[in-house]
């Protein structure tokens, strides 16, 4: 799920990353709890969106939030409230195992294109776009041969998983998208409304297209 607010620059965004590991029995207040705190979170000052990735069959056992602020200071501001705590407190209880990443400052770092003449020249849902195409894959994938082949307790595959799948991500699957959708990626007064919706079409297309080849992937 994901919930969008406009913003007018991207530079300072900060995106952090948890998995949440479920206890039996609990999955159906977990998801009530998830609700609820989406809802507590897309009427937040400075919130751009999350997206909550479920467990796979017969793959990854987690929970994985992908997690957007404006930034740092709206990011700050969250973690300090009541409100905050107080759900933290209620999921808790719920979760067998809980990971969250150091917050990553933005998605401007990735997006630095040298014909950029101004900041915020990428449009933040272009950057969601293309991050989620380069993210899915890799998490996917990384997760899919840790949990499937690799017999080691889930802490270690836990970080093993993110270190490779965040080095992936940085050095490969991301630039590669880049090079693909760059010319497309920055604002542009010359760029006719239908070629913005058709790339913006296509890379959702694709990402259904590898949800549909994993899906059978873990039926195999």
């Amino acid at each position: 799920m994901m919930n969008e607010q406009q913003t007018d620059s991207a530079d300072d965004e900060v995106v952090f990353v948890v998995t949440r590991r479920i206890r039996p029995g609990c999955e159906q207040k977990f998801q009530q709890w998830l609700d609820r705190i989406s809802k507590v979170e897309a009427t937040l000052p400075g919130f751009l969106g999350r997206e909550d990735i479920p467990p796979l069959a017969n793959g990854q056992d987690t929970w994985t939030h992908v997690i957007r602020f404006a930034s740092p200071a709206a990011h700050a501001a969250w973690f300090e409230a009541d409100a905050y705590k107080a759900l933290i407190d209620e999921v808790r209880p719920l979760c067998a195992a809980v990971h969250r990443s150091n917050p990553i400052t933005g998605f401007g770092s990735w997006f630095s294109l040298s014909d950029q003449a101004e900041p915020g020249a990428v449009p933040a849902w272009k950057q969601t776009l293309v991050v989620v195409l380069s993210l899915y894959p890799s998490i996917y994938l990384i997760s899919w041969a840790f949990t499937s082949h690799v017999n080691w307790p889930f802490a270690m595959k836990l970080l093993a998983s993110n270190v490779i799948a965040v080095s992936v991500v940085s050095w490969i699957t991301l630039p590669f998208v880049r090079r693909c959708v760059g010319w497309w990626m920055p604002r542009s007064p010359n760029r006719s409304r239908g070629v913005e919706i058709g790339m913006a079409t296509l890379i959702i297309a694709v990402l259904l297209g590898l949800m549909l080849v994993f899906n059978w992937m873990s039926l195999v």
